[in-house]
C-alpha cells in the first residue's frame, strides 16, 4: 500500500502546475455554474450539475496529463524495472480518482460557504456525482490502459465538451415539477449508490488489471 501510495503523490505532483490548476478548477466551475444557470439554481438538483461539471473537469486536467507525460516519457516502462507491479500501478489510477473526487467536493463546499449563489451540498448528491465519476472512470480507465491515452484521449475530450452544452440546454428547459419527480425517483435508490460504486469501481479494477497483466509495454 505504501507504493501505491507512492505513485498517487507521484501523479499529483508529477506537473505541480496542472495540479494548482485542478485545485483552482474545483474552485472556479461551481462559479462558473452558478453564474450561467443564475435563473434556475434556486431548483433542487442543480448542485447535482455543478459538482458534477466541476469534478469531471478536474479529471480530465490531471489524467490528460498524465497520460501525456507516460505516453511521451515512457515512465511506466521505468516504473517496472523497479519493485512496483502492473498491480500498483492501476490500483494508483483508482485512487487518484477519488482524491481528485474529494478535491472537487471540498472546493464545491468552500465556495457554497463564500457564495449564496452556490446551493449547499448533501450526502445524496455527492453520492450521485460520485456514481456518475465511477461509471464515467470505471470505463476511462480500463480503455486508456488498453489502447494508450493517444487513442482515448478524444473520448474524454468529448465528454468534458460535450457535458456543459448538454447541461446548459437542459437547464434551461428544466422546471421544478420535472426535478421534483426525478428527486422522488432518486430518493429511493441513494441508498444503494454508494454500494453500487463501490461495486463498479472493484469490477473495473479487475477488468483494468487484466488488460495490463497482458500488455505488451
Amino acid at each position: 500500500m505504501k507504493k501505491v501510495l507512492l505513485l498517487v503523490k507521484k501523479d499529483l505532483f508529477l506537473d505541480k502546475t496542472y495540479l494548482l490548476v485542478t485545485i483552482l478548477l474545483s474552485f472556479g466551475i461551481p462559479l462558473f455554474i452558478a453564474k450561467s444557470l443564475k435563473d434556475v439554481m434556486d431548483i433542487n438538483g442543480i448542485d447535482v450539475i455543478a459538482l458534477m461539471l466541476s469534478s469531471f473537469y478536474c479529471y480530465f486536467m490531471m489524467f490528460s496529463k498524465i497520460g501525456l507525460i507516460e505516453d511521451k516519457y515512457k515512465s511506466v516502462e521505468y516504473l517496472l524495472l523497479t519493485p512496483i507491479s502492473r498491480k500498483m500501478i492501476v490500483m494508483a489510477k483508482y485512487f487518484l480518482f477519488v482524491i481528485i473526487f474529494i478535491f472537487s467536493i471540498v472546493g464545491y463546499i468552500i465556495d457554497s460557504f463564500i457564495f449564496i449563489d452556490i446551493k449547499t451540498t448533501d450526502l445524496a448528491t455527492i453520492s450521485i456525482v460520485f456514481l456518475i465519476g465511477c461509471i464515467f472512470m470505471g470505463i476511462y480507465i480500463p480503455l486508456e490502459l488498453k489502447v494508450g491515452y493517444e487513442k482515448v484521449k478524444f473520448y474524454l475530450m468529448i465528454i468534458v465538451i460535450a457535458t456543459p452544452l448538454c447541461v446548459g440546454g437542459i437547464g434551461k428547459s428544466v422546471t421544478e415539477d420535472m426535478v421534483k419527480r426525478v428527486n422522488e425517483i432518486i430518493g429511493t435508490l441513494i441508498p444503494y449508490f454508494s454500494i453500487i460504486s463501490i461495486l463498479i469501481l472493484l469490477a473495473s479494477y479487475y477488468v483494468a488489471n487484466r488488460i495490463y497483466e497482458k500488455k505488451d509495454i
